[in-house]
């Protein structure tokens, strides 16, 4: 549903923490969406892990309390 996209969006662009990627904007053609995103290098957990191997227990915690941290900031905003 395009409303829920649109406002799911606007709260992400609202959001500014920095353990949350920045949303700028979207725009629609007749074909696809297309969102304007702050520029993240390196990918993703999934592709960190793939890249150097599991992560060590030190570096682990500090992943998940990273992640810990942007939730409870989108919590506390709504």
């Amino acid at each position: 549903d395009i409303a829920l996209l649109r406002n799911e969006l606007d709260m992400l662009r609202c959001t500014d923490h920095p353990n949350i990627i920045q949303f700028y904007e979207i725009f629609q053609d007749d074909d696809n969406f297309h969102f304007v995103m702050e520029y993240c290098e390196g990918g993703d957990i999934t592709t960190m892990i793939e890249k150097n191997g599991p992560c060590n227990e030190a570096r682990t915690k500090e992943i998940i309390f990273d992640t810990l941290l942007a939730i409870s900031h989108l919590h506390s905003t709504g």
